[in-house]
């Protein structure tokens, strides 16, 4: 599968250089403020990857789940034998 390729620049940051992160890519890889990275020189490339994903939890889907694309909740009537409700 072929990612795309982003563009991006580094910002003065104190008296260290951080990197900016475009929108798209920090939401496909779940990444936040404050996420922790490990960078890596391979050759002349730095690579960057994250320290530990962030747990995926139903509650994080449904946060960003449109209102418009929401079911009601279904009724599938009353126990019939030995399920549990």
């Amino acid at each position: 599968m072929k990612h795309p390729v982003f563009k991006t620049e580094t910002k003065k940051w104190d008296n260290a250089i951080g990197l900016v992160v475009p929108r798209t890519l920090s939401h496909s890889l779940h990444l936040e403020a404050g996420t922790q990275v490990v960078l890596q020189v391979v050759g002349d490339r730095l690579l960057v990857r994250v320290m530990g994903a962030a747990a995926i939890t139903l509650d994080s889907i449904l946060e960003n789940w449109p209102e418009h694309d929401r079911d009601e909740e279904t009724s599938w009537d009353t126990p019939q034998g030995n399920e549990l409700w």
